[in-house]
């Protein structure tokens, strides 16, 4: 296979920031704009696949994160809440075809295949209580991760296709972040409580937004540490990672933007490690960054009242007036309430599980509310079973043995942060949002860096 030639990763003109701000405009006064789009984006695919250009399938994907959650905010018409996994599914079709009809390269990894192998058991066991909302919801994500890996592992993009991609997810999260600026303008007058903040999460679940958000902040990074940044002028460009990382911290969901911080350390660590100047040059943008973070987080703060310190602290009003212990339950949200109760159906069903939404379905007669699980890892042990530890554990492992076959250590941090980033938003939001699909495949494509890539990489310092 031919690597795939991408459009240079350029910056946005004045014309292209101002279509992606009517874009993000005018699906607020009408939802049928973003119905429109979603056709849009499934009829560009197909176009792509016709015309042989499988990167606009890719570039679909990599913006399906941003999409799925703008269009569950609007509420757009005719428009399901698991849109984001029905498009993956349609570009998976596409790519088996694609991949049928041309010959593909080997392919670089096996990870799809194995982790696809364990997790089968215990989803044919569970075919007797086949419940389709449940399956799409728990396990279609999961099963379209090894889905993209297998085709992933067959790609052979340059390093144009890949930025060219990230800035594609970017622009996705902008548009969505611009829509949630019109609908929930005046942060000032919202009240600020001590738990999940919907009023400032554009009326939706602030968990999603969060995730959305953080992924932004970190995509953002990403591309700055690339040379490949979504806007022209740098300003705007730290502008936008500043006021994602605002809105992000007043939807009061933690998971989102702790991920963002920690993808950032990893994706900034391989440069102080270089040489001394890119150790001295790095460590004063590390400085840059913390002083700049902790600046957005005290005007988040004062705009809460002091609410959002409390939040990250873990305190409840339970815990503030002394009623309540404080514990790692209270700090997870209960979180680790849902974890143990899908331990105790794991013990009961050791073998195959309890079936792709058996965990939600099971949950209450083991000391929990019948809730949706939050933590991926645990509900791939309770509805898969012991298949289900393992396929986890080939997804932990892989990308340790994936960056060792990476050549330079800042395209490594690059990468791990796209693994860190799809990995960690599973224990807060399992697979809810396409965003851990999306990331940990983006990850796992083969990127070919010609020489004069890999020297301004390794001189980046």
């Amino acid at each position: 296979m031919i690597p795939v030639h991408a459009t240079k990763a350029r910056p946005l003109n004045f014309v292209q920031v101002l279509l992606l701000g009517i874009l993000g405009i005018v699906p607020y006064y009408s939802g049928y704009v973003l119905s429109a789009i979603w056709l849009g984006v499934f009829l560009l695919s197909f176009a792509g696949f016709t015309k042989n250009r499988m990167n606009w399938v890719w570039y679909g994907i990599a913006a399906s994160p941003g999409l799925e959650v703008w269009s569950r905010m609007a509420k757009a018409p005719y428009i399901p809440d698991e849109i984001g996994k029905y498009y993956l599914a349609w570009c998976i079709l596409l790519l088996l075809i694609h991949n049928i009809r041309r010959a593909s390269a080997p392919p670089q990894h096996r990870i799809g295949d194995i982790v696809l192998l364990f997790l089968l058991p215990g989803s044919i066991v569970a075919l007797a209580h086949f419940n389709y909302e449940q399956w799409v919801f728990n396990a279609l994500g999961i099963f379209e991760i090894c889905a993209l890996l297998i085709f992933a592992a067959r790609e052979r993009w340059e390093i144009e296709n890949f930025c060219r991609t990230l800035q594609f997810s970017l622009l996705s999260i902008v548009l969505m972040l611009i829509f949630l600026t019109i609908k929930s303008p005046n942060i000032f007058n919202i009240e600020y409580k001590l738990g999940a903040n919907s009023q400032a999460s554009g009326g939706f679940g602030s968990n999603q937004v969060s995730t959305i958000l953080g992924a932004g902040v970190s995509v953002a990074v990403l591309l700055q540490l690339l040379h490949r940044p979504l806007f022209k002028y740098a300003l705007l460009n730290y502008t936008l990672i500043a006021y994602l990382s605002l809105r992000g911290l007043l939807t009061f969901s933690r998971g989102g933007m702790i991920v963002a911080m920690v993808t950032i350390l990893i994706a900034l660590s391989p440069y102080i490690f270089a040489n001394i100047r890119s150790a001295i040059k790095y460590s004063l943008i590390i400085v840059g960054i913390a002083l700049a973070g902790l600046l957005v987080f005290k005007k988040a703060n004062d705009i809460s009242g002091n609410m959002l310190l409390y939040r990250y602290q873990g305190e409840t009003y339970g815990t503030l007036s002394g009623k309540k212990e404080k514990n790692w339950d209270v700090v997870l949200t209960g979180r680790g309430r849902i974890a143990s109760s899908d331990w105790l159906i794991f013990k009961d069903n050791v073998l195959f599980g309890a079936g792709p939404g058996g965990g939600k379905r099971l949950r209450e007669d083991y000391g929990y509310h019948g809730s949706a699980a939050h933590t991926e890892a645990t509900r791939l042990m309770s509805e898969h079973g012991i298949g289900g530890i393992i396929a986890f554990l080939c997804l932990l492992v892989f990308p340790f043995s994936w960056l060792r076959r990476q050549r330079i250590p800042q395209w490594k941090g690059i990468i791990a942060a796209l693994f860190a980033l799809s990995f960690l938003t599973t224990f807060h939001a399992a697979v809810r949002t396409n965003t851990s699909i999306v990331f940990y495949v983006l990850a796992a494509i083969p990127v070919l860096l010609l020489a004069s890539e890999e020297n301004k990489t390794k001189n980046a310092g």
